[in-house]
């Protein structure tokens, strides 16, 4: 394997991977702090996943030979941020050594066989909807606070609750001390309800809006659901779970509560009150 690639477009899905692959180094399955790296005509494909959230980037090269390998994704980005130019990156098949050319400095990495790597999740006949990006992005972004590190009181709500309807889609997230709600008006051709892991709603903060790439696609299967927005998919496996009414949770007249202030006074108001509060006594 042999191709030449831009530094800043490797780094910014070297970012995406890095985010989804386990820190620390597991003996069952060494593999996962590695991004998996596949070179075939004019693309190179990234992927790498912690089993629960699998990160899918596929960005242009120019490849000489085609192939692929894992290799760490840490290192890898360390390289990428520091590169002056774009890289040549060269697989040694005979002794799984993995060689980076940049400007005058170059970098042999160990890797390992790209079957090494855990089978990904194949979203081919999924079922899908479409959303503008520039609306439901911001909306998983904004409700992705309320999500919970853990689960809460045995409840499985590590993540946003998307349920759409025919002229409504709700994205939701809470874990029974705060609860973040937001909808978007549209029409829409079929009905469901899912749960996104928080995983993979948090690495979608990563997902930005360009030129090329305007519509995310809301994609999934029997197993897995997946946010997808160009050439980047970020993909979750999808639990059973019983959601709480959220609508019960939110005052039906909220017209007495409502009041305008300076968006720096309550924040410094807030933060002086906040060392007194604890979330064992606010439960919703």
């Amino acid at each position: 394997m042999k191709f030449i690639v831009d530094y800043a477009i490797l780094r910014t899905a070297l970012q995406l991977c890095a985010g989804v692959v386990e820190k620390k180094a597991s003996s069952a399955v060494p593999s996962l702090m590695n991004v998996r790296l596949w070179a075939e005509g004019e693309r190179l494909t990234l992927s790498a996943t912690d089993l629960d959230v699998t990160a899918v980037c596929t960005i242009p090269a120019i490849i000489a030979t085609g192939g692929g390998c894992t290799v760490e994704a840490a290192a890898l980005l360390d390289i990428a941020k520091s590169a002056p130019d774009a890289l040549t990156i060269v697989l040694n098949d005979a002794n799984m050594r993995l060689t980076v050319t940049t400007g005058r400095a170059s970098y042999t990495l160990p890797c390992m066989p790209i079957d090494s790597s855990p089978t990904l999740p194949d979203m081919g006949e999924s079922g899908g909807l479409e959303f503008s990006a520039s609306e439901f992005l911001p909306m998983l972004r904004t409700v992705a606070y309320a999500i919970p590190f853990e689960n809460s009181k045995g409840m499985s709500l590590c993540g946003a609750y998307v349920k759409v309807q025919k002229t409504v889609v709700d994205v939701c997230a809470t874990g029974g001390y705060q609860l973040a709600l937001m909808s978007l008006p549209g029409r829409f051709g079929q009905e469901l309800s899912l749960l996104l892991p928080a995983k993979l709603v948090r690495s979608s903060e990563k997902l930005s809006v360009s030129a090329d790439a305007t519509t995310v696609r809301l994609g999934w299967t029997d197993n897995h659901a997946a946010v997808t927005l160009g050439p980047v998919s970020i993909i979750g496996r999808r639990e059973d779970v019983r959601y709480p009414n959220y609508n019960a949770m939110v005052p039906d007249d909220q017209s007495d509560v409502s009041f305008l202030a300076k968006t720096e006074t309550l924040r410094a108001t807030l933060g002086r009150v906040s060392p007194f509060t604890r979330e064992q006594t606010s439960a919703v």
